[in-house]
């Protein structure tokens, strides 16, 4: 891995979820979030992804919204 690879690696570590129910899952330079969808909690995806764009910002970074998505799932 790379010096950058390795920095960057680093710095993802330090993005925390606003809810311990949310699982975050790192791999290089992917995040993927899983938000367990309840109505009292209608806004939680959105405090996350405040959250992590807060975190891009912090670090002079931007994600990339051609691969950004949102897949809800009904169980």
């Amino acid at each position: 891995m790379s010096p950058r690879g390795r920095l960057f690696s680093l710095m993802i570590n330090e993005i925390k979820r606003v809810s311990p129910s949310n699982l975050f899952v790192k791999f290089a330079d992917d995040i993927t979030v899983s938000i367990p969808a309840r109505a009292e909690d209608s806004n939680i995806a959105e405090s996350e992804v405040s959250s992590i764009l807060k975190w891009a910002e912090m670090n002079q970074m931007t994600l990339n919204s051609n691969k950004t998505w949102e897949m809800p799932l009904c169980l």
